[in-house]
């Protein structure tokens, strides 16, 4: 049994970085390489590649909302701009698409399409959205484009398409409208994201995962946010103190109807320092339980960070 390996507790707190979005936390690996440490590295792995995925992928969306604005800034001057148009269409890294608004019928393509997509451009060109079932959802597409015929411009929007091998693909796609010949086309703009969804659902997965282990916990839990209420407790502080969650979540840390009065300044105190980045030793605490029995416990806390700010407090209580 594992139940008070404190690597358990490394875990735990690295989980709740992740949670709050500090990727860049890492579990302490031991020399046991046993099935924690495995879980840890496992945790790593994860946060290491959605880090470097979601950095990556930041930067790219900057760089594809800049071409869209570009290309829309030169849509009314396409005639005086065509081999500006070209080279941007045709050296774009992304998919791009031209297309006629009202029967999805395929103008032009560019390479990153074809890579994408796995047609030709042969195969394409001449033929709609619907003959080569493009669009997984007819209903989607037709959604789509009234929302570019009310605004005008549609920028990164979650969408799946059926490539020619029949795989389904999630891209971040961009779309305008360009009047060619006084006819609306759509010239639009897809990145494939289908890699990073499924990295994320892994992560989503783990965090479950480590969620359920957080609430099993043999050790008592319980996370406040910066104003000091209470957002989450666990079994392993609830059963022993014979409060319900409900009694708990939402309501101040102070307010706690097991402290004794005399200690609520000092525990107040020591908020206030965690707040502000000093983190005490462990402090020995006595509460009651909802029985009136008089406990004490050994109390472990650390700050949760979020983009380098403290927006939260974590207490593992040991009976």
């Amino acid at each position: 049994m594992y139940s008070n390996d404190v690597r358990i507790d490394a875990i735990i707190k690295v989980i709740q970085n992740i949670a709050a979005g500090n990727y860049s936390s890492r579990v302490p690996i031991s020399e046991a390489k046993d099935e924690i440490d495995g879980i840890g590295t496992g945790i790593n792995m994860l946060s290491e590649e959605v880090e470097s995925m979601i950095g990556q992928l930041a930067e790219e969306n900057i760089h594809l909302q800049d071409l869209v604005k570009k290309l829309q800034d030169t849509t009314n001057e396409l005639n005086k701009s065509q081999e500006l148009f070209r080279l941007a269409f045709h050296s774009s890294p992304d998919s791009v698409i031209i297309s006629r608004m009202d029967d999805g019928l395929f103008i032009d393509v560019n390479d990153s399409f074809c890579r994408l997509s796995g047609y030709t451009r042969e195969e394409v060109i001449g033929k709609t959205v619907f003959d080569i079932k493009l669009w997984i959802n007819k209903k989607e597409r037709e959604q789509f484009i009234l929302e570019l015929k009310n605004k005008g411009m549609i920028s990164n929007q979650e969408t799946s398409f059926c490539r020619k091998d029949q795989q389904i693909i999630t891209t971040l796609l961009s779309a305008i409208v360009l009047m060619l010949d006084g006819v609306q086309h759509i010239l639009s703009i897809s990145r494939d994201i289908t890699e990073l969804k499924e990295i994320q659902e892994e992560l989503r997965t783990s965090k479950e995962r480590y969620e359920d282990l957080i609430k099993s916990a043999p050790d008592g839990i319980v996370v406040l946010d910066n104003k000091g209420f209470i957002t989450m407790v666990n079994q392993g502080f609830t059963d022993p103190g014979g409060y319900t969650t409900e009694e708990l979540i939402g309501s101040h840390f102070i307010k706690f109807p097991g402290f004794q009065k005399k200690d609520i300044p000092l525990f107040f105190k020591h908020f206030a320092n965690l707040i502000n980045g000093q983190i005490p030793k462990p402090l020995e605490i006595k509460w009651r339980d909802k029985t009136g029995f008089l406990r004490t416990s050994e109390i472990h806390v650390s700050p949760i960070r979020k983009d380098n700010k403290i927006t939260g407090i974590q207490a593992i209580i040991r009976d």
